[in-house]
């Protein structure tokens, strides 16, 4: 069986995924991981977060997902925040979940009552504990370089910045306790407003200046 490289993560800065680079990951990702990509890409979630996600946390009628504390799980920053479902989400959410809930999906799978209400399971039916084996793998597959195990983290505030989202909504998505932490995706959304800067050109209205002169 061949080995499955692990990547390093850098510690010195932030690694922001390009369009394209996303596209290939989805592209190439098996139903566990792509569902994981799918809700981080679309929330921002911290890891740990997802994987503690229940069904009860996700409400389709308010469009809104609930992440809580609970005996089982404590966010980062130890507070409840509420992350709106975005329109790309939302019929997605809406196909798994119809899935998920299916009697015969659980019949299929033997879950327990707890299991049942635990978002990200594998084929087994059971709780997936974490995504970092298929991760590993799935970026030895697409060749990415300087990965992180939470991808979909990034481009989702960063995003957010070039969009023009004031960074202290940004913060309270992410959860983030200091905006100090928050800022960082500004600097990050930089090159993008550099780019897009570079596609004004005046070049023809300016040879025409210069004609008349």
């Amino acid at each position: 069986m061949e080995k499955i490289r692990r990547f390093k993560e850098s510690k010195n800065r932030i690694r922001f995924f390009s369009d394209e680079e996303i596209k290939t990951l989805l592209q190439l990702a098996n139903p566990y991981i792509k569902q994981y990509l799918i809700v981080g890409l679309s929330t921002g979630l911290r890891l740990k977060e997802m994987l503690n996600l229940k069904i009860s946390n996700i409400d389709m009628k308010n469009n809104i997902i609930h992440v809580v504390n609970d005996d089982s799980f404590q966010t980062k920053n130890g507070r409840n925040r509420d992350i709106p479902i975005s329109q790309f989400l939302k019929p997605y959410l809406d196909s798994y979940l119809k899935y998920w809930r299916h009697p015969r999906t659980f019949e299929l799978q033997k879950r327990s009552i707890a299991q049942m209400e635990t978002l990200f399971c594998n084929k087994d039916g059971q709780p997936i504990k974490s995504f970092k084996t298929s991760y590993n793998h799935l970026i030895c597959l697409s060749e990415i370089k300087h990965a992180t195990i939470q991808p979909m983290r990034q481009p989702f505030a960063s995003h957010l910045v070039m969009k023009g989202v004031s960074i202290r909504t940004v913060q309270e998505l992410l959860g983030h306790s200091a905006i100090s932490v928050t800022e960082m995706y500004s600097h990050l959304s930089a090159g993008f407003k550099k780019q897009e800067i570079d596609l004004l050109d005046y070049s023809q209205t300016q040879s025409s200046i210069i004609e008349q002169v």
